[in-house]
């Protein structure tokens, strides 16, 4: 009786571990880039560390698109506003340039690193 009663909690429990897993391979990173993103704040540091985020008003928004480009950057000096995203390395190709840009999600956001000399950074919010 003891090992009947045992089994009857035991068997949900595992099988809560095994939904909760395929959940995880089912929501790769990629499906939550996709789409609209507008920027939303900018970060910029004096050089000593004491940046913070500054909100931006009606920012450019962006869009992350299936075959793994990006539309809707503005044009930086010679680079196209044309560029692709690596869901693997996590960095941005601009065409026309010598640079990349990195890229990570963090609480909802997406945070874009242009490559600057102090710290720098821009925060977008996924349009629905």
């Amino acid at each position: 009786m003891k090992k009947k009663f045992l089994m009857l909690f035991l068997i949900p429990f595992l099988f809560s571990f095994k939904c909760e897993d395929e959940g995880n391979i089912d929501t790769p990173f990629n499906k939550t880039l996709l789409g609209k993103w507008q920027l939303i704040e900018v970060l910029a540091d004096p050089g000593d560390g004491s940046g913070t985020f500054q909100s931006v008003l009606n920012g450019e928004i962006i869009e992350f698109i299936n075959d793994n480009s990006i539309i809707g950057f503005s044009e930086f000096g010679d680079c196209s506003s044309d560029a692709n995203f690596s869901e693997e390395t996590k960095k941005i190709t601009f065409f026309g340039c010598d640079f990349t840009f990195s890229f990570s999600l963090k609480e909802e956001n997406l945070l874009i690193y242009p490559p600057c000399i102090e710290a720098c950074a821009n925060k977008y919010k996924k349009l629905q």
